[in-house]
Parts: structure tokens; sequence; C-alpha cells
């Protein structure tokens, strides 16, 4: 099958692609540093403007992050995209520094925890220690029928097992999967590491984590390599669930207000009636993010992991208080279209 080149402005990085392969899993395959997060049209992060060349385009794109307008200027997703023509594309290359290559790896599964009624941690022992940084994720193959699921690692690189954490939806794949199949022993195959969730090297910079869920994922592998590595900056972690059943994490925040410098814990529940005496804020996590940030914002950068309405409100929230638009970060941990 004939290859084409994807050429980008003001760079000589060139990737090839065939037919076949979307642009951006050439991009990926090749080390082509181009940004992206979720690879299935939802997020939007791989946008780049066709410059030259023809694409054909896969349907199934969100239309709230990309619809006819943003077509009729010139904009593709490079997730949903096909090249049937040499290519030229004007979007912001990222730094490749550090960057892990893309392998398939079969794993043995060595733990599964249940975290309250929703929520099961999965422990995998790759044959050999895998490369990847704290906050990107891993595609599982679910071999009771092939498809692939997103997990981000719940883990340190430095950690000799990989870890992730799976909230179970009714009938859902990866969820009867990991509930109904999956056992200590098993083998599973896992693709990674993909994504540029991660945290900066402005260590001297607060950090104000925001987590929903099983967003916490991501951000414990951060901070339990910023534990590793001795890192002195401040942080923040406000942390929502439903209820006290799903807040999961407050071990972990015990060990990291223990270990790191400057670290305080705000979790908030949304559905948790206050005659149960938890000690956490009741509502949104986006409403205790907007009562209790003070001075913490000056020179802050802020981390942004779980459901996108709890992204898009921390954001607004943040702007709002003085963070620059440039210092957040996030991933939004978008349900599986099926």
């Amino acid at each position: 099958m004939s290859a084409f080149s994807v050429s980008f402005m003001g760079s000589d990085v060139v990737a090839s692609c065939d037919a076949s392969t979307t642009i951006l899993d050439a991009c990926i395959s090749t080390g082509a540093p181009v940004p992206y997060n979720c690879r299935s049209g939802e997020c939007g992060e791989c946008r780049a403007r066709l410059m030259s060349g023809s694409i054909e385009e896969i349907p199934g794109a969100d239309p709230a992050i990309f619809n006819d307008v943003d077509r009729q200027q010139g904009d593709i997703l490079t997730c949903m995209c096909f090249p049937r023509s040499n290519l030229e594309l004007d979007v912001p290359l990222k730094s490749n520094k550090n960057v892990a290559a893309i392998e398939t790896i079969n794993t043995l599964v060595e733990e599964i925890t249940w975290h309250g009624r929703e929520i099961l941690e999965v422990a995998v022992l790759p044959p050999s220690p895998i490369s990847f940084q704290p906050g990107q994720y891993f595609d599982w193959t679910i071999r009771t029928n092939g498809v692939k699921r997103s997990f981000s690692a719940a883990s340190a690189p430095d950690s000799e097992m990989l870890r992730f954490h799976i909230r179970l939806h009714p009938d859902g794949i990866a969820s009867n999967f990991v509930s109904d199949v999956l056992r200590v022993g098993d083998f599973l195959e896992i693709t990674g590491p993909f994504g540029h969730f991660k945290i900066s090297d402005n260590a001297h910079r607060p950090a104000i984590f925001v987590a929903g869920g099983t967003g916490f994922a991501p951000i414990r592998s951060i901070l339990d390599a910023a534990v590793s590595r001795k890192d002195t900056r401040p942080v923040r972690l406000f942390y929502g669930a439903r209820t006290s059943d799903s807040l999961y994490c407050t071990d972990d925040a015990d060990r990291w207000r223990s270990t790191l410098p400057d670290f305080k814990f705000f979790p908030a529940l949304s559905d948790e009636p206050i005659e149960t005496g938890v000690d956490a804020f009741r509502g949104n996590v986006t409403d205790l993010l907007d009562s209790e940030l003070g001075s913490e914002v000056f020179g802050a950068e802020a981390y942004l992991c779980g459901p996108p309405p709890m992204i898009d409100a921390a954001i607004d929230i943040l702007l709002t208080k003085g963070i620059e638009k440039e210092d957040i970060f996030y991933d939004k941990f978008l349900p599986a279209k099926r």
C-alpha cells in the first residue's frame, strides 16, 4: 500500500502515513510530536489546519468540539482523518523530549482490588520495566472481543507493577470484562504509553490538582513520582466523588501529607447526606475549588482530570481567579462510545 507524507509548517518533521491509517496514529507511531488526547474525536486536542492535500474524514466527531464551521475554515481532527495525498498541516508540535516508544506488551495480572462498590484497581506486572511519563495512559485489549479501552496509569514509573483504576458501568464492555472475566494470573495485553498529560518541570511553581472519579488515577501517578524525586512545590488536591463509598483516595492523601512538604487535600461529595458525618465538603468539587482557592493561585499551574463538565467548570473558575490559560492542563475522561 502506498504511503503519503505528512509535513508540518515551520518544522522539518515528516511522518509517513498509508491510506488505511489515521493521520494521528501515523504521527504517534513515527514519533511526530503532535498534540492529542482521546484519539476518538471527542476531545478536540488533535485539531490541525490542513494547508494542502486531501483527506477522508471518519464520521463520529463530537459536534460540540468539531463541526462544519471548523471544517469550513480548513481545520481537521487528525484522529478522524485518513490521507488521500501528501499533506501539509499547521499545528503546534510538542516537545518530543523523553517521549517513550509505543509498545504492545503482554502483562501478568497480579492483583485485583475493590475500592468501594464501583472502582476496581488492577495491578499488572510487565516482563520488563515500562518507560512512561506520569499522567500517560495505555490501551487495554479486551480479549473477549478484541475491543480496546484506554486507562491512565495510577502508579509511578519506578513502580514494579503498573496499576489502573476502572470505574464499573452497567453493561460496559470493560466493566464486564474486569468484574466477570479478568482474574489474577491472567495475561492482559496493553499498548502505550499515550498522551501528553503530565506535570511541568517548573518545580518552583505551586500545583493545583482537580480530579473527579477515576480521574484521580493519573494524578496519583504524578504525585507518587513527585514523592520519589523529592519535589518541594506546594500541592493542592481537590477531589470530587458522589458518595463516601467512592472516596477511595484518602489513604494516598494521608501518605502525601506526610511525605510532601506542602500538601493540602480538599475532598468534595456531591450526593452524600450531611448526617453521615464524613469530613468532606458537600457539593461539587468545583464549588469547593471556587470557595477555597486564595493566595495559592499566585504563579500556580493547574492540572485537571475527570469528566468534561467538571473540567469545563474548573477552567472557568481558575481563569476567573487569575490563573493564565496556558498554565491550565487537563485530561478529559470521556465515556466509551460503545
